[in-house]
């Protein structure tokens, strides 16, 4: 039963190698559960916390309905396999970029992260990404905690100080008092 002939998906693949989309969307429902759960089962730690396993999925199949004329029926399950395939050589070369120095999530991070702590306290003394997120956290984590919040409220949060004010029960120019003696302060844990 595995390797007999399937004439309805022969002839969906038939038409669908002819630009059919209904026929290349029935293919998509009649296989994306396996490959599907095979893409699961078969990625890594990294690839998972990087991206889902059904975007892989929706490539694979872009990817296939491009190279469909490329097929050759071989009855069976030639067409599963063939997406599987497809599906281990994306997972291998997303593998690659994740692992790719310049593509790890913690320089990613990092560098989103400095980029907004320096909107926040610039300059920041290095040039690498993650010694500014480190620099600017152990100051920051220095601070009071009335400190942080008021910066946390004015710089992150983007409020206005009236709005700051009306959250912490201050008047407005005692928010912009709270915030420079923050900043200040903020500066001076950093050495700038």
């Amino acid at each position: 039963m595995t390797d007999q002939l399937d004439p309805e998906e022969q002839q969906l693949l038939e038409r669908a190698k002819h630009g059919d989309r209904e026929a290349q969307d029935d293919l998509f429902r009649r296989h994306m559960d396996c490959v599907h759960a095979w893409v699961r089962l078969k990625r890594s730690p990294l690839a998972a916390s990087r991206e889902s396993a059904m975007d892989v999925v929706q490539s694979v199949f872009r990817e296939a309905i491009v190279d469909l004329p490329k097929f050759e029926w071989n009855g069976g399950r030639s067409f599963r396999n063939w997406l599987l395939t497809y599906a281990e050589n994306k997972m291998r070369n997303r593998e690659r970029f994740h692992r790719a120095e310049r593509r790890h999530p913690d320089r990613e991070r990092d560098a989103q992260l400095s980029h907004v702590y320096a909107s926040v306290a610039t300059p920041l003394r290095t040039t690498d990404a993650r010694e500014q997120v480190e620099e600017f956290e152990r100051a920051f984590f220095r601070l009071a905690d009335p400190e942080r919040e008021i910066i946390l409220l004015a710089r992150i949060e983007e409020l206005s100080h009236a709005q700051i004010a009306e959250r912490l029960g201050v008047t407005e120019a005692n928010s912009r008092k709270m915030l420079s003696r923050a900043m200040v302060r903020l500066a001076s844990f950093m050495g700038a």
